[in-house]
């Protein structure tokens, strides 16, 4: 995830996977640096399963065990 990286990639959303007792995961350089990009981060540490689905053109973000929409300005995202 360096700052190259993410120019190129361009990402919408992150995704961690980490389980309940890895709270400072990822490092804090990580997520302040997604932070500055105005990258929104998911953790499963805080989340619990997230479920991301796509048509190809837009990406719906489920959170939470009971499958809860993920509080986004739009649930969907448009995929540009």
């Amino acid at each position: 995830s360096s700052p190259a990286f993410l120019q190129a990639v361009a990402p919408q959303l992150i995704v961690v996977s980490a389980g309940r007792h890895r709270r400072a995961f990822p490092a804090a350089i990580n997520r302040q640096r997604w932070q500055r990009h105005g990258i929104p981060m998911l953790n499963t540490a805080r989340l619990g399963t997230i479920t991301c689905a796509t048509n190809g053109r837009t990406l719906t973000v489920l959170t939470g065990r009971h499958q809860r929409p993920w509080p986004a300005p739009n649930k969907t995202m448009s995929n540009q």
